[in-house]
């Protein structure tokens, strides 16, 4: 009776090098536990992996819109260096008496060209803003998934210390039974 109600049994027969059934369980428990452990490492590892590999794939796709987006500004600016050669070529050909029409058309332009330098710098600055707010966003995330890991490792931590008071006295226990047991015996 006392070995089917005795849950510290493997830790004898492991130590003694029994080859009965309880020690063919319990190394099979033993065998399933660094399985399940080897898994779950391997789990987190390809968590990581998976979850750097996003974050490269967000970095290049961030970086090549970046590109996209200065070669698009590049081609405007040509665009408009164009247009601003042309103009100025054409108001060289013109007469004398269209000098004061042609000054206010340049007014015009540099005015207008000051309005979409503007609007250029607005919308690099906003989407500045957005790319500072989606990584801060990842950069969030990846703290709490952090603090959740250690959370858990802390919550684990206290159950093996709740669980080693609890193995401790009831190995006192069992050992004080024992006694009782044998002197009883020798009582007998």
């Amino acid at each position: 009776a006392f070995l089917v109600t005795n849950p510290f049994k493997r830790v004898t027969a492991f130590k003694s090098g029994a080859k009965d059934e309880w020690a063919q369980m319990n190394d099979m428990v033993v065998k399933a536990g660094r399985e399940a452990e080897y898994q779950n490492q391997q789990a987190q590892r390809n968590k990581k992996t998976s979850f750097k590999r996003l974050l490269d794939d967000q970095m290049l796709e961030l970086e090549a819109r970046r590109r996209m987006e200065k070669a698009a500004r590049d081609a405007e600016s040509q665009r408009v260096l164009g247009d601003v050669m042309a103009y100025n070529t054409a108001a060289e050909q013109r007469k004398h008496d269209q000098l004061r029409e042609l000054e206010a058309m340049r007014k015009e332009r540099a005015r207008e060209m000051t309005e979409t330098k503007a609007r250029h710098d607005q919308v690099r600055e906003e989407r500045r803003m957005e790319e500072q707010r989606e990584i801060d966003k990842v950069k969030k995330q990846q703290a709490d998934d952090y603090e959740r890991m250690m959370q858990r490792k802390r919550d684990n931590h206290v159950k093996m210390k709740l669980w080693r008071a609890e193995n401790e006295n009831n190995l006192a226990e069992k050992k004080r039974l024992k006694q009782q047991e044998q002197q009883a015996d020798r009582d007998f």
